[in-house]
């Protein structure tokens, strides 16, 4: 792993092969936790009691930005492409019809093991006159952590 790697998503599943973003993302939105609560009424009561119902999906957000500097011609596509198979089932129109688990670490401050919900990228700067490949792109990830 080179030294100025943050963080990656390492698939646990399927043929993909691990992720490493260097220099990247800068900011990482945090877990969020959210409960839900039911409100039952009883009798002779002033307030209602309320009682845990479930939680929401944990959602792990963050934008990462890609420069094809000193890159080859297709790295922001083959990069972009590995991302968004991803978020596709590991083997299509079978019983196993859902997302891959992969492990997103960054840094020391989170690992844990999630499903990609979202890959949506912007290519910017396509100025190549003969394949419009972009030089720049920033990809926003959205990840669901993973309810075992």
């Amino acid at each position: 792993m080179n030294p100025h790697t943050k963080a990656g998503i390492i698939p646990l599943e399927g043929p993909i092969g691990p992720i490493w973003f260097q220099w990247n993302p800068n900011k990482v939105g945090a877990i969020k936790t959210e409960a839900h609560y039911a409100t039952i009424g009883v009798a002779g009561s002033d307030k209602p009691y309320q009682h845990y119902s479930h939680g929401e999906t944990q959602v792990i957000q963050f934008e990462l930005t890609l420069n094809r500097w000193r890159a080859p011609d297709g790295y922001i596509r083959n990069f972009r492409e590995t991302l968004a198979a991803l978020a596709r089932p590991i083997i299509q129109m079978s019983a196993i019809n859902r997302p891959p688990k992969v492990k997103f670490v960054f840094g020391d401050e989170i690992r844990e093991t999630c499903i990609v919900k979202s890959v949506s990228p912007v290519l910017e700067e396509l100025f190549e006159p003969r394949s419009l490949l972009s030089r720049k792109a920033s990809i926003q990830v959205t990840l669901w952590i993973y309810n075992s």
